[in-house]
Formats: C-alpha cells, structure tokens, sequence
C-alpha cells in the first residue's frame, strides 16, 4: 500500500502529465481543421508560425518537455529505492512492459491504414519495399532512424528509451541513488554537442533533452523542501517564465541558442509546475476539485492519448472535408469539439483497454 505522501506525490504529477498531454492534444489539432478553406490554426515550422501568430501560442509543444521532465522526476524515485543491482533489470523490464505493447498496436494500425490506402499523413513511407520494410522493421524496435520511426510521434519514445537504458546502467553499477549527479553529467554532455555539432544514433545518444531529465531529477531531489516554499507564486511564476521563453524562442530560431533556450526554458517551467502542485496537493488535495480530477483522470490516460490523437484528429479532419466552406464560428466550434472527442475517446481506450491489459502483463511478469 503507498503511503500519503508517495499518493500525493503521484497525483500531482498525474495532473501535470494531463496537462502536457492536453497541451501536446492543442498543438497538433490543426489536423482537425486543414481542410477548411478557413483554417486559422495551421502546421508551420517556427519562422512561419512567428509570423502568423502571437508568441505564447507558438511553443505549446512544450508538452512533450514536460513529459521529459516529469520522467526524469519519476525514474529518480525509482531510482532512490533500489535495493540491488537486479533492480536495474526489473526497471528495464517494467519499462518495456508499459511503453512497449501500445507503441505496438498503434503502429500496427498506422501500418494498416497505409496498406488499405487511407488519406492520413503517412509521410515516412513511400511504397518502395526496400525502403518501407526495414523502416517500419527499426520503427518497431524504438531504434534511432535519422527521418525517425513510421509513427512521428515516436521520436519521444526514443529519447525516452534511451534514457531508460542510461538509467538501468546506473542502476546495474549499484548508483540509483547518484542518479541526479550522472544526469547532470550527461545533460553537460548535450550542450556540448550540441553546440559542436556532435551526433551519436542521429542525436538520441545524450541529447541535449537531458537537460529536461536532469531538471525533473533535481525537482525530485528538492520537491520535500521546494514545495513547502509560496506553491502559488511558483505555478505563477512557472506561467510567466513560459511567456519570457516563448518570447525568447522567438527571437532565437535557427540557432543553436535556441534549442538551449527551449530545455532550460522548460526546464525550469518544469520544476517550478512539480513543485507548485505539489505544495498545493499537500494542503489540500487538488483532486478534491473537478477540475483537478479531470486533469488526473486525463494524465492516467495521457499515454493513449499521446499515441492515439494523431489518429483522432486526423480523422475528424477528414469529416470536415464535407463542409469545407465552413464560416469561422463553425470551425472553431469544430476546433474545440475535435479536441474535446480526442480526449473522451483516448480516455475509454485506456480505461477499457490499455490499462487493463497493461496490468494483466504485469501480473504476468510477476507469476514468472
């Protein structure tokens, strides 16, 4: 049974994880909407974007950061409470059994939809064998391709995959508990190759996103003492740096200066959003309201979410197809319900099928 403070702690990060997700959910939606001769929410690279729209909405794919940064939070408690060495080999397995088989299915589907000939973004592929079989072959196995796997989104998972290996070796050398030290290293390493052009498996090998596990790291070494410290004014605080960040970003695109920008930025953002929450749900828990039960019950399922609303999306986007002419009251009615059909159906797949078959892979290993 978990103790109070571990379920708080959890809670709150839960909260956090279904804000990123909803986040990530908003960024991507314009895939809803790329049909309307209307559109006003469209897929541009950083300078276009810059161009159309006021900065603090054209870094909401901040989300995934804070996935990375609540990771490196999650992987140090893990950490922490290793016992042995062959922890380290329950870590791995664990992570394996919870990324993996949805990871699966939902290329699986991408794959069939592109044999039957569907009208989705499939863009990684081009029907020649030679290069479609081996692509979606490494895809399947999380290994970093240079154009990245058949799934776009599953760039994150290798990053994630990677600093799941870093993590085991740390735990397979007896040092769990140094972890934060190790990943403070490693993020050192990744602005330094960043900066001189350094790539190793195409940038996933210490990329300069340690920056964003070493901050959830430190969020964790600190949170005890860190939370107890005005939680508002840091969740105030955590907003207003995401303006500065975002204002900076834009002003920085191209250079290498900005990726440093956008890690340390949502770094940063990271740490004070943990801690603010944090102290927040120790004096009163934040799932006592409904807005934060919503947020938790989408943060549960923020792993479905993540990997199906490509597909949701995609699909409303066709059905608007049929009313393309659409005035601009409509589309943003349209916008908001595609978001909203996006989450409820993330959340009964997860509740009636990731999860539950999760546990039974769970309870697998364990009989073993």
């Amino acid at each position: 049974m978990a103790n109070p403070q571990t379920s708080h702690t959890l809670s709150s990060l839960q909260i956090l994880r279904g804000l990123a997700a909803f986040l990530v959910v908003i960024w991507h939606s314009d895939l809803a909407l790329e049909l309307f001769k209307g559109d006003y929410w469209r897929d541009a690279d950083e300078t276009i974007r810059a161009q159309l729209y006021p900065f603090w909405v054209n870094h909401l794919c901040i989300g995934v950061d804070l996935f990375f940064c609540i990771s490196g939070f999650i992987m140090t408690l893990l950490a922490a409470k290793t016992a042995s060495r062959y922890d380290g080999w329950l870590f791995l397995r664990n992570r394996i059994a919870r990324i993996i088989p949805p990871y699966w299915f939902f290329t699986i589907l991408l794959l069939t939809l592109y044999i039957v000939g569907a009208p989705f973004h499939i863009w990684r592929l081009n029907g020649l064998l030679t290069h479609d079989v081996p692509d979606s072959l490494l895809s399947f196995i999380l290994w970093p391709q240079k154009e990245g796997p058949v799934l776009a989104i599953g760039w994150t998972l290798i990053h994630e995959f990677f600093f799941y290996y870093f993590v085991t070796l740390v735990l397979l050398f007896g040092q769990g508990r140094r972890l934060p030290i190790f990943l403070g290293l490693a993020a050192a390493l990744g602005i330094v190759f960043r900066f001189t052009d350094i790539q190793i498996l195409n940038g996933y090998i210490l990329s300069d996103y340690y920056v964003e596990f070493f901050m959830g790291s430190l969020a964790f070494v600190f949170y005890k003492r860190s939370m107890q410290v005005a939680p508002s004014l840091q969740l105030a605080g955590a907003v207003i740096l995401y303006f500065g960040v975002s204002y900076a970003l834009d002003q920085f695109i191209d250079t290498d200066a900005f990726h440093l920008i956008n890690v340390m930025g949502a770094g940063f953002i990271s740490f004070l959003l943990i801690s603010g929450l944090q102290g927040l749900n120790a004096r009163r828990s934040l799932t006592d309201f409904q807005a934060g039960r919503l947020f938790a019950r989408i943060g549960d399922a923020s792993y479905t979410l993540y990997l199906s609303h490509w597909f949701t999306l995609s699909a409303l986007g066709q059905l608007a197809g049929f009313f393309v002419n659409a005035s601009r009251p409509v589309i943003i009615g349209w916008h908001v319900l595609s978001i909203l059909i996006t989450i409820a159906i993330a959340l009964v797949f997860a509740e009636w099928v990731e999860l539950p078959i999760h546990r039974r892979i769970v309870k697998a290993f364990n009989r073993k």
